[in-house]
């Protein structure tokens, strides 16, 4: 996926209200993140998977979207599929 098609897919996703899961009574959303890290993935489309997403969040349409929320928070879980199971980041 190129950079921008993962940016504006990204951006896509914050359109959807899902239920935030951590902090519902203070968030405006929960956008989580799935991405494909198997062996189909070789490594310039890992980094283009990353880097799509970095620049989504560094946005000019993320902030807005962002500060458009009553709480101005946005929760965000990014789940990295691969042979194994291992969490990474609670």
């Amino acid at each position: 996926m190129k950079p921008r098609s993962a940016a504006i897919f990204a951006v896509a996703l914050l359109g959807l209200q899902l239920p935030a899961f951590a902090d519902t009574a203070r968030s405006d959303m929960a956008l989580v993140l799935a991405v494909d890290v198997s062996g189909s993935v070789d490594d310039d489309r890992f980094k283009l998977q990353r880097e799509g997403i970095a620049a989504t969040l560094e946005s000019h349409d993320f902030s807005a979207a962002l500060a458009g929320g009553v709480n101005q928070t946005i929760e965000i879980a990014m789940i990295e599929w691969v042979e194994e199971q291992r969490v990474v980041l609670p």
